[in-house]
C-alpha cells in the first residue's frame, strides 16, 4: 500500500472478522474507544463530535487513494432506521457518496499498529441499481477479504442505509478496498475507531541520530486527527498565574529563568515576551487562551534560551517588512531545545515559528496564514529553520511561502504524520545553501514520512513541488500521500549546490501527482503510484 504514518517493520498485517453463521457482527466501540477518522464521502464536512471530514469534488479526502472516481448526490430522504446504523448517525451522510469509475475504490488511513473497528456506511440511491445484482462489491481490509458479494439493494432495499463493521488488526496504515463484482463500487461514509489503550511518550528525543538508517524503524507516534485542533495541556498547569488584566510581558520579565507561567484569557503585547532558559508558557488551550500583537516583531522571543516549552496558546500578529527581514515577523523565535505543543500559530508576517536553535520539537499544532509578500522567497511560510528540528502530528496550511522548511546547513530534519495543504510554495522543503561546505551538507539528513501533502504551489512558482529536496542528501521520503500539486511535480529532487546522494523516494501515494528527479545519480525511486 502507498500511505503510512511511520516506516513499519517488514511483516504481514492480519485481519480479523467476527462471524457467526453467515452474519457479520458489528464490533462495538466502548465508551473508552476513540473515533480516529470519519469521512463524509462525496461532500463537505458534517458537524458531529467529532466531525465527519470532507471528501468533496474540489478537495477530495486525504485518505482517498483511487483517482478514477466521481461523487454522487441525492435529494431524497434516506431511511436510517436499519439497526446496523448507529444511533446519531447524521442522515446527511447518505445524501452523498463516492463512486468508482473503475474496478476498485481504495482508501488508506494512517494508524498506529493495533486493533481497530472499521465501519462502512452504504445506501443504494442510484435508480439504475434498484435491482438485485446490479451493484455487488467485495470488501477488503489490510489486503484480506472481509466481506464477499455485498449487494446493498438486495440487503435492505432502495434509499435505505446500511452499516457494515469489522474488527481489523492494522499495521501502520489501515487499507480499505471496495472491489467490483458487478457494477461500480460506491460508499457513503467511512469510520475508523481505535481503543484508547496506549499513552504516548511525553518526552520524545528532540535530537535523533543524525545518520539515517536506510531502513529506519521508528516507534510509531500517536495518530492525529486529519485536521488537528490544538487542545489544552491535559496535565494542567502549576506555576505563576497570568490572568486577565495582567501584563504577560511584565510578569515574565519580573521572574527568574525556569518559571512556569499559567496563562488565562487573551493578552495583547506591544513588545516580545522574552523567554528565558527553562521557562514554560502554558495556556488553557488555543481555543480559549491567546497572546497576540499589533506592533511587536515577535510574539515570543526565546532566541537565547534553552530547554523551554510553549503550549496551549493561540499566537498571532508578529509584524515586519522588507527592511527588517529575514528575522522579524515571527510568532515564535525559539532557542535551543524548545517544545511547541498544542499551539495555534497564524497571521504572522514572516513565519509561525522561525530561526530555531537545534532540538526544536513542534507537535499537535496548527500553523496557518503566516507569511506575506515582504518575506516571500527568503523565509516566509509556516516553519523555517537552519538547525535540526522535528515537526509531527500537526496541520500546516494556507501559508504564504513554504509550509515546512529546513534550510542553510540543516543537520537533521524530521517531518512525520502531518497534514500539509494549500501552501503557496512547497508543502515541505529541505535544502542546503551554497555557502555550506560539501562536508557539512553531506552529513545532514531528513526523514519525511507519513505526511499528507496536498494543494501545494498555490502561487504557481517554478519549479514548485509538494515535497522538494534541493542540493541535500541522505533523505528518506516514505509513504506520504500527495495530490493536487499545482503546475509542478508532487515530489521533486534537484539542485547543483551539493552532490545528491542517499535519497530514497518510496511507497508514496501520488494521487495524480508525479515524481521528478528519479533519473538523477544518488536518487532511488520505488513503488510510488
Amino acid at each position: 500500500m502507498t500511505l503510512s504514518r511511520v516506516i513499519p517493520k517488514l511483516g504481514v498485517a492480519l485481519t480479523i472478522v467476527l462471524i457467526v453463521g453467515a452474519t457479520l457482527l458489528a464490533a462495538p466501540a466502548s465508551a473508552q474507544d476513540t473515533v480516529a477518522y470519519r469521512v463524509n464521502a462525496g461532500a463537505g464536512a458534517l458537524d458531529a463530535n467529532p466531525n465527519w471530514t470532507r471528501d468533496s469534488k474540489v478537495k477530495p479526502s486525504r485518505f482517498l487513494v483511487s483517482t478514477a472516481v466521481k461523487i454522487t448526490r441525492v435529494k431524497r430522504l434516506v431511511d436510517t432506521s436499519n439497526p446496523s446504523v448507529p444511533v446519531g448517525t447524521p442522515s446527511k451522510l447518505f445524501a452523498s457518496g463516492r463512486l468508482a469509475t473503475g474496478s476498485s475504490l481504495k482508501w488508506a488511513f494512517p494508524t498506529e499498529p493495533g486493533s481497530y473497528v472499521l465501519r462502512l456506511y452504504f445506501a443504494e440511491t442510484s435508480r439504475g441499481a434498484f435491482k438485485a445484482g446490479e451493484r455487488v462489491m467485495d470488501i477488503a481490509a489490510e489486503g484480506k477479504t472481509v466481506l464477499e458479494n455485498l449487494d446493498v439493494f438486495e440487503s435492505v432495499g432502495a434509499d435505505k442505509a446500511l452499516m457494515k463493521s469489522f474488527t481489523v488488526e492494522s499495521d501502520s496504515v489501515l487499507n480499505v478496498s471496495l472491489d467490483a463484482v458487478a457494477g461500480y463500487p460506491h460508499i457513503n461514509g467511512l469510520e475508523v475507531i481505535r481503543p484508547t489503550t496506549t499513552t504516548p511518550d511525553p518526552t520524545p528525543d528532540p535530537t535523533p541520530d543524525p545518520t539515517p538508517d536506510p531502513t529506519p524503524d521508528p516507534t510509531p507516534d500517536p495518530t492525529p486527527d486529519p485536521t488537528p485542533d490544538p487542545t489544552p495541556d491535559p496535565t494542567g498547569c502549576t506555576g505563576v498565574r497570568v490572568g486577565l488584566g495582567d501584563s504577560l510581558k511584565d510578569v515574565a520579565d519580573a521572574r527568574p529563568a525556569g518559571t512556569t507561567f499559567c496563562i488565562e484569557g487573551s493578552h495583547e503585547v506591544s513588545a516580545p515576551v522574552m523567554v528565558q532558559s527553562g521557562d514554560q508558557f502554558i495556556g488553557n488551550g488555543a481555543g480559549s487562551t491567546s497572546v497576540f500583537t499589533r506592533s511587536a516583531r515577535f510574539v515570543f522571543d526565546g532566541s537565547k534560551s534553552n530547554g523551554t516549552r510553549i503550549a496551549g496558546l493561540d499566537i498571532s500578529g508578529a509584524t515586519g517588512d522588507e527592511a527588517c527581514r529575514p528575522r522579524c515577523g515571527r510568532g515564535i523565535w525559539p532557542g535551543t531545545n524548545m517544545t511547541v505543543s498544542s499551539v495555534r500559530l497564524h497571521d504572522n508576517a514572516n513565519q509561525g515559528v522561525g530561526g530555531a536553535g537545534s532540538g526544536l520539537v513542534i507537535e499537535n499544532s496548527e500553523i496557518f496564514r503566516n507569511g506575506s509578500e515582504d518575506f516571500i522567497g527568503c523565509c516566509g511560510g509556516g516553519v523555517k529553520s537552519g538547525s535540526s528540528y522535528t515537526i509531527r502530528d500537526s496541520h500546516v496550511h494556507d501559508n504564504i511561502g513554504n509550509g515546512i522548511w529546513c534550510d542553510v546547513a540543516c543537520p537533521r530534519f524530521v517531518v512525520q504524520n502531518n497534514v500539509v495543504e494549500d501552501n503557496s510554495r512547497n508543502g515541505i522543503r529541505y535544502e542546503h545553501g551554497i555557502h555550506v561546505s560539501s562536508e557539512v551538507a553531506n552529513e545532514g539528513s531528513a526523514l519525511i514520512v507519513g505526511n499528507i501533502v496536498t494543494g501545494s504551489n498555490v502561487s504557481r512558482n517554478t519549479p514548485g513541488g509538494g515535497i522538494e529536496i534541493n542540493s541535500a542528501s541522505n533523505v528518506v521520503i516514505d509513504r506520504n500521500t500527495m495530490g493536487g500539486t499545482i503546475e509542478a511535480a508532487g515530489i521533486i529532487v534537484r539542485g547543483s549546490r551539493h552532490e545528491l546522494t542517499g535519497i530514497s523516494i518510496r511507497d508514496n501515494a501520488l494521487r495524480g501527482d508525479t515524481v521528478s528527479g528519479c533519473s538523477l545519480s544518488g536518487v532511488t525511486c520505488l513503488r510510488n503510484s
